[in-house]
This record gives C-alpha cells, structure tokens and sequence, in this order.
C-alpha cells in the first residue's frame, strides 16, 4: 500500500497478521486495474496477493479464496439492481492457484482447508485438492458450525448434515436457523408449513 497510485476505500481486520484491503487503483496504470480490486496485506503493509482480484475472502491459515468476475449494477439512486457472482478458486499466500477459478459461489470453512461451493447451481464441497467431499446436490449450503452442523436446502426443504455429507437433521423444514454466536445454541427455531417451533440438535420436537 505504499504505491501512491493505490487509493484505499476499505480496509478489513488481521486474522493471523494479515488483511482483505480494497483499493482504487489510478488510471495512469493497466486497464484491469483501473476499478477498486483486492488484495491481502501482511502487517507491514506490503502485499501478499497483489490487488488484482474483484473479490478475497481470508479465514486465516495459507489458503485465500479469490474471485474474478464479481460485479454489480447501480441504478441512477445508487442502489444495486443487478449482480455478476464472477468465478471463485483458491491460492496459496504466494498467489499460486490451487483449486481453479470455476465455481459460482465459496465459502471457506473455518480451517480453510475445506469449501462450500456453487457448480452449475448446485451446492457440494471440496477439500484444498479440489476432490468433493460433500456432493454437488444442495441448493444451498453453509460452512460447519462449531459442532460440525452444516445448514443446507434440499428440494426446497431445509435440514443439517455432517462435515461429511450424512443427514443429521431431516429435510423437512421451511426454514431452520441454525444459532450461531449465541449463548445457546442446542435449540434451533424452525417452520414447517405454519407451524414454528424449536427443535434439539437431534431433530425432536420440544416444549411438547
């Protein structure tokens, strides 16, 4: 961040000495730099990963999600009316790709060792080596909570499975909120058709 070229407009916290900055990057330079990019810094300030992706996401340890492509549209009050998700893969902190830039959608799970992506509008998992270990059939999916509880929508319904793909509550919920960063977190709210009511982390029903 020393170029004086480089305009910063926003700055995220250090996990494990280092941090997703977005900048602007004066005309005066490439093309494909001319819009805001970003890039992670180590707490000297330098670069890590140049500010050449549209999109970081940095859970700490030696494994970044990227993205290019990402976009969005704004109308003429500011607000954005449309979105191009662009392509997600992942580098190491020497910016070498590990896993391709293909999927639509990325979360790194907290060790980021593991990601819930997005291929061809189906939600799965795959490890650092791009190998699924959680198959690509889910409309959507989360990352593990810290009792391995993965949130994900099946034909519409709602339920949790493992870290390894196997079902630990049903997919028979409209909605389910799984509680995360909260003091209690064995009672879950769900709805199914009208009815709302809380659940354990074994599925039953409670307060009956």
């Amino acid at each position: 961040m020393k170029n004086k070229d480089i305009i910063i407009s926003k700055l995220s916290p250090f996990i494990e000495g280092r941090a997703v900055v977005r900048v602007k990057i004066e005309s005066s330079v490439a093309d494909f730099l001319e819009k805001e990019k970003e890039g992670l810094i180590d707490k000297s300030g330098d670069f890590i990963i140049p500010p050449f992706y549209d999109l970081i996401k940095y859970e700490g340890g030696n494994h970044v999600a990227v993205n290019i492509g990402f976009g969005e549209v704004f109308d003429e009050h500011g607000n954005c009316i449309a979105e191009e998700s662009g392509k997600w893969g992942i580098v190491d902190l020497n910016n070498h790709i590990l896993i391709p830039l293909k999927y639509a959608g990325m979360w790194p799970w907290n060790n980021a060792s593991c990601f819930s992506v997005e291929y061809e509008n189906k939600w799965g998992a795959v490890n650092i080596f791009g190998e699924t270990i959680i198959p690509f059939e889910y409309e959507w999916l989360s990352i593990p909570d810290e009792y391995g509880y993965i949130t994900a929508q099946k034909d519409k319904k709602y339920g949790c499975i493992s870290m390894s793909g196997e079902v630990l509550i049903s997919f028979i919920y409209d909605e389910l909120d799984m509680p995360v960063c909260r003091e209690d977190r064995e009672l879950i709210p769900v709805r199914c058709g009208l009815e709302c009511f809380y659940i354990n982390r074994s599925g039953k029903r409670m307060f009956e």
